[in-house]
């Protein structure tokens, strides 16, 4: 009596190794090969316990297209695997040129100044913002190249003699970029104080303040600052790391993610009336 079982994987390979052993490596056998040679069927009918071994081949063709598919499959996935590490790496590194440091600079303080937090809260003090006080995390000192030096010596040089005459440059950060912007909307108020008013030195220079922008979002704001003095726009403003563009400063915010996008804009049109109307973008 013939027993009747289902061909496991490792029953499958057992078998192919043996038919492998002897010679049968087309699957399944070509015409002239209509019987199994009778080693390998002695070998194959002793290890099954059977007398009939036509299922043999069928069950093999099907495990290998099996095991092909599973291969391809696996593959597959691997290519798909590599292609979103791929992807992730390209948005960490365009997160890396547009990430929000929550830095603000503070320049033309004079150099008897310590860099410190305490200083930096009295220029803050004056401007108004105490409730960002308490967010306020870090500071450091900020090195600016002087145009026209060509050597390291020459630019030191440079910077000690304008240093002297403007003061230097501190940045600070803070929590989270709100309070960065709120701080920086106050910074009008500073035009009214002398830093002697705030660090009780002599002098009357006024200390201003401005955004630190990760490198690719400056490029795109010193491209719409000349773009808008060619349209005689009013001058560009910016809201976390989005560029925004404005006929008026009472005009509504045209936001600018790409070069392409200051190409769109038309020259500013004064209305009879005497009032700018809003700016228009090409239809194309």
């Amino acid at each position: 009596m013939v027993r009747e079982f289902s061909c496991t994987d490792w029953e499958a390979r057992t078998a192919k190794n043996l038919v492998s052993k002897h010679g049968i490596l087309t699957y399944p056998p070509k015409k002239k090969d209509k019987t199994l040679p009778i080693e390998t069927e002695n070998l194959v009918k002793n290890f099954y316990n059977r007398d009939d071994v036509s299922w043999f081949m069928p069950r093999m063709k099907e495990f290998i297209s099996v095991k092909n598919n599973d291969g391809e499959r696996i593959h597959m996935q691997k290519r798909l695997l590599l292609a979103e590490i791929y992807w992730i790496f390209d948005i960490r590194s365009t997160l890396d040129h547009f990430l929000d440091s929550c830095e603000q600079r503070f320049s033309r303080i004079p150099m008897e100044v310590e860099s410190s937090i305490d200083s930096v809260a009295k220029i803050i003090k004056a401007m108004g913002c105490t409730s960002a006080l308490p967010h306020l995390l870090h500071v450091r000192d900020l090195s600016v190249a002087r145009r026209g030096a060509r050597s390291r010596e020459d630019r030191r040089d440079r910077a000690g003699l304008v240093d002297v005459v403007q003061g230097k440059s501190i940045v600070a950060r803070f929590s989270s970029p709100a309070v960065r912007d709120t701080v920086l909307m106050s910074k009008r108020t500073l035009a009214n104080v002398a830093s002697q008013d705030i660090f009780g030195l002599d002098g009357q220079q006024k200390i201003f303040v401005s955004a630190m922008l990760p490198p690719a979002v400056y490029n795109l704001w010193r491209a719409a600052v000349e773009r808008s003095a060619v349209l005689h726009y009013a001058r560009p403003v910016t809201r976390g790391n989005c560029v925004f563009m404005r006929e008026t400063t009472t005009s509504v915010l045209i936001p600018v993610r790409a070069t392409k996008d200051l190409l769109s804009l038309r020259p500013a049109s004064v209305s009879t009336s005497g009032s700018t109307s809003r700016p228009r973008l090409h239809s194309d």
